[in-house]
């Protein structure tokens, strides 16, 4: 099995350097969940996810509904252009879950149903692509408030950090709340080093969107055949 995995930028799945994946501490995290269990990760990023879109015509499938323009496009052409990838690739790797993150952002003005609607414009997109093994890993409104469950509220009490403001310019945006709590100690290196330490632990988080995405994974994972396990067996 392999995970296929697109993200922001380091601090949340990873990144590529020279060619080599090199992983984030969300990616760490889904380590956690699979009982550190050794899994093959490919990495791809926006740009390669651009360039796919063009690739397999994503601007020719019609959105689902009108909740599904203007920024939620953005979503599930990003979600069909993974899902895509991963259909190819399991024709000649096998099994390949593809894990798409992205921060939800918003404000306290942004209508009550945004997330909700960018999560369904992800498995949308995931659908579209006839991708069977699509998970959203959509963060509400950003990775940080995940991380500040932990870090910050010591797993108590996190659901209310989903309604920090996604608006990079308010001094309560989640990622200068977690520069406070780790004192500006927040590159992708020393966030992973908060993982391996023990002092993250993605079993722990409980806040409505994680617990979507992990019980998204779960079911996923589920559903591979009976005998095929974290160890990347196919």
């Amino acid at each position: 099995m392999i995970f296929l995995l697109s993200g922001e930028g380091p601090t949340d799945l990873g990144t590529t350097e020279n060619g080599c994946f090199v992983p984030g501490p969300l990616c760490l995290l889904l380590d956690q969940l699979c009982g550190n269990k050794t899994v093959e990760k490919v990495y791809i990023s926006k740009n390669e996810l651009a360039e796919i879109e063009l690739q397999k015509g994503e601007g020719k499938i019609r959105a689902r509904g009108i909740k599904n323009v203007g920024r939620n496009r953005y979503f599930h052409r990003n979600a069909y252009a993974l899902g895509k990838k991963a259909v190819q690739e399991s024709k000649v790797h096998g099994s390949v879950v593809a894990i798409l993150f992205r921060d939800s952002d918003g404000t306290h003005s942004s209508p009550s149903r945004q997330y909700q609607d960018k999560l369904d414009s992800i498995k949308n997109g995931f659908h579209d692509a006839q991708c069977e093994y699509g998970v959203a890993m959509l963060a509400k409104p950003t990775s940080e408030a995940w991380l500040l469950c932990a870090l910050k509220n010591q797993y108590q009490g996190c659901a209310r950090l989903e309604e920090l403001p996604g608006n990079r310019e308010s001094d309560r945006h989640p990622k200068k709340l977690l520069a406070e709590v780790l004192q500006n100690r927040t590159s992708a290196e020393e966030l992973c080093e908060l993982v391996q330490q023990g002092k993250l632990d993605g079993n722990r988080i409980d806040m409505p969107s994680f617990n979507q995405f992990r019980d998204d994974f779960y079911q996923v994972l589920e559903q591979l055949q009976k005998g095929e396990t974290c160890h990347g067996e196919s």
